[in-house]
């Protein structure tokens, strides 16, 4: 006898069930490892699938090879080798609507507030806690979906 496993699939999936959606990908770029590390660790179990750089041409390349599946960047401020905004510019020009969150532990400079208006980014300041970070990159998500 045979059953297509099809129709066995459709009858025990109850109506209204919603398809599990892949996990948002985020490119994080810092250049202190420990930092770069635990915060891929609180973005991996906050949901998102992460991509982790130690610099800004690392992130672009990450970024390009998942072309149109970023969701949004974590970048600190001052990635080497030429800091986040000339990152950031290509980035939001190859993909428009990305989700932008900086960190850094000083104010950010004009330039990159520049680029966070533009690109409805936001600013988290170092230190911050784990819900902050996710939080903030919740938000630059839905800012950037609006």
């Amino acid at each position: 006898m045979f059953v297509s496993l099809s129709r066995v699939w459709e009858r025990s999936v109850p109506s209204g069930c919603v398809t599990p959606q892949p996990a948002p990908t985020v490119v994080l770029a810092d250049d202190e490892q420990q930092l770069l590390d635990l915060m891929g660790r609180i973005l991996e179990r906050a949901g998102y699938r992460v991509l982790s750089a130690r610099d800004g041409d690392r992130a672009l390349e990450l970024f390009r090879g998942d072309a149109g599946r970023v969701a949004a960047v974590v970048l600190d401020v001052t990635i080497p080798p030429s800091g986040a905004v000339s990152v950031l510019r290509q980035m939001c020009a190859e993909q428009p609507g990305l989700g932008v969150v900086l960190i850094s532990g000083s104010p950010p400079a004009p330039e990159a507030r520049e680029i966070l208006n533009a690109s409805g980014g936001i600013f988290v300041p170092k230190p911050f806690s784990p819900s902050v970070l996710t939080r903030a990159l919740d938000d630059a998500r839905a800012g950037s979906a609006a």
